[in-house]
């Protein structure tokens, strides 16, 4: 797992604000811009050559493709179990799963496998699960 900075991010730290500001803020490019201002848009258009993409609509497919997210799992969720994988006591896990989403909806929105993590808080006396792609 990486334990420092990725290579995009070192990359984006030689361009500060303030240069993107002094650069940009000349012409007024964002007089019209509402959500996606073009200090947003930079980052999306340096990382085009990276990974191979060719327009911006390639980027969006990379990142809708590549996005994780962490969720608390419902307690009523409906799942079938993959497989089960080792525990860390260590770090506090002790429940590591690989399911399925058997609902019907929620099978149709999210058709993939999916980790359910379960975790001991000793401090708290409590256990909290987390559902994570």
């Amino acid at each position: 797992m990486n334990q420092g900075k990725y290579v995009f991010s070192q990359v984006m730290d030689y361009f500060p604000h303030w240069f993107h500001e002094k650069a940009f803020g000349k012409y007024d490019g964002d007089f019209h811009a509402k959500n996606l201002n073009s200090y947003s848009h930079c980052p999306h258009l340096m990382i085009c050559p990276l990974t191979g993409c060719r327009s911006l609509k390639d980027i969006s497919l990379v990142l809708i493709n590549e996005t994780y997210f962490v969720t608390r799992a419902k307690t009523p969720m409906r799942y079938d179990i993959v497989k089960n994988n080792n525990t860390n006591d260590l770090a506090g896990i002790v429940g590591a799963r690989v399911i399925h989403i058997s609902g019907y909806i929620s099978k149709k929105k999210y058709p993939k496998d999916l980790r359910l993590l379960k975790f001991d808080d000793a401090e708290k006396d409590a256990s909290v699960v987390y559902c994570l792609n």
